[in-house]
């Protein structure tokens, strides 16, 4: 059980040092044409980073997920370890086996160990920690990304850009009695805050939920609001609203609690697409739709990249994803490469395969899954084929790009 004054101090850390630098690099990013300005964007993330880093005393945490058909290491701060238990096991991992508690300086050694003893491990660390392993496969993956649509044309473009279900169901949203309205500032906050953000992020998401506290969503609509989606006049849902530069980036989402039948007839689609709307409206260029978690299978992912987003990287996300690994199993290869991690190789967005002895990758799976890369924004796929020892005795890792 952790501590009370040791979760005070990760709570102070938090809110007046990581979320206001965090807030103010953000909104830096409205002016970030200028060179010092792109330069002070980053000096604020990486000292936010820095107080991150403060707050984990220089710790991390070993455990051992365990499921039906594989196990995985798991080494980190826990910022994303229930998300990585629901991505990683098609079943629910039924136990967390906690290993050990260790230095970040000792993470290199644990890691080695891990790896020889033939173990698949999943390391979770601050972007700051500067260590590259030493595997057969390796490969850093990131926790989320942005999508974002150019709306600096008509809105027949813009609807031409997205797929046809998509246009289908904006159609359909008007005659199914949706409207909207703009909520400037805090007006509707403690409705939205109370009502529907934290109820709907806890039902969509349970226990992987990552709730933000009420200053963060009160700070993140200084420069905007709200869009309110009604129906029949009552308030179903809405989204923050943050304009920077000529760019309106989505926030927060909730649903209202009494409303969540109707995020089957389009209540998420109406939230985004009015959002588009008024953005468009106000002659705005980008629609930055916010984040979701870097995988081609992600349906959070999947709903945006309907609407001919393109990816971006999250400006102060902390921590990245580094799978490594010595062998894989076949079960666990497969539904690796059936996931569609994103990870950024020399600049450019691709989806990772691995092969293996036992799993060697068809032109017709390496095929399909460019194919679903390229439709969701990203530049192709980086494969990581099973390359034997070099003769003194280190691992040859040759990665291929398509």
């Amino acid at each position: 059980m952790e501590r009370p004054y040791l979760k005070a101090m990760r709570a102070f850390i938090l809110r007046r040092w990581v979320h206001p630098l965090n807030h103010l690099a953000v909104n830096l990013t409205a002016k970030q044409e200028s060179r010092w300005c792109k330069g002070l964007i980053k000096l604020l993330v990486v000292a936010g980073h820095l107080g991150r880093l403060g707050m984990t005393m220089l710790r991390v945490n070993i455990a051992r997920l365990k499921g039906a058909d594989w196990n995985i290491i798991y080494i980190g701060e826990g910022f994303s370890g229930e998300e990585l238990r629901h991505v990683l096991f098609p079943i629910p991992t039924e136990e967390v086996e906690h290993l050990d508690r260790v230095f970040l300086w000792q993470v290199p050694g644990r890691v080695r160990q891990l790896v020889n003893d033939g173990e698949f491990v999943v390391c979770e660390l601050n972007r700051l920690v500067p260590w590259r392993p030493q595997a057969r496969y390796v490969f850093t993956a990131s926790p989320w990304v942005r999508q974002v649509v150019d709306i600096d044309r008509s809105l027949d473009d813009i609807l031409a850009g997205m797929n046809q279900t998509m246009r289908r169901n904006i159609r359909k949203l008007e005659k199914a009695g949706f409207s909207y309205r703009f909520s400037p500032g805090h007006s509707d906050l403690d409705l939205f805050y109370h009502q529907m953000y934290l109820p709907y992020i806890t039902y969509r998401h349970g226990a992987r939920a990552i709730v933000s506290k009420y200053y963060e969503i009160k700070a993140s609509l200084e420069k905007g609001g709200l869009i309110v989606v009604e129906n029949q006049g009552q308030p179903i849902s809405a989204m923050g609203c943050r304009v920077l530069g000529n760019t309106c980036r989505a926030g927060a989402l909730g649903v209202h609690k009494d409303q969540f039948h109707l995020i089957s007839q389009g209540a998420i689609a109406a939230t985004f697409w009015f959002m588009l709307r008024w953005a468009w409206q106000n002659h705005l260029r980008t629609f930055d739709m916010g984040g979701s978690r870097a995988r081609l299978k992600d349906g959070v992912f999947n709903f945006k990249r309907q609407w001919g987003a393109r990816l971006e990287a999250p400006l102060a996300v902390h921590t990245n994803w580094t799978f490594v690994a010595g062998t894989i199993s076949p079960d666990l290869c497969r539904f690796l490469n059936a996931q569609g991690f994103l990870g950024q190789v020399d600049g450019e967005w691709r989806a990772v395969m691995f092969e293996t002895p036992e799993v060697p990758l068809t032109q017709e799976e390496i095929d399909r899954t460019h194919r679903m890369a390229r439709k969701a924004g990203a530049a192709g796929v980086h494969i990581l084929p099973y390359r034997r020892p070099s003769p003194d005795g280190s691992p040859v890792l040759e990665p291929a790009n398509l």
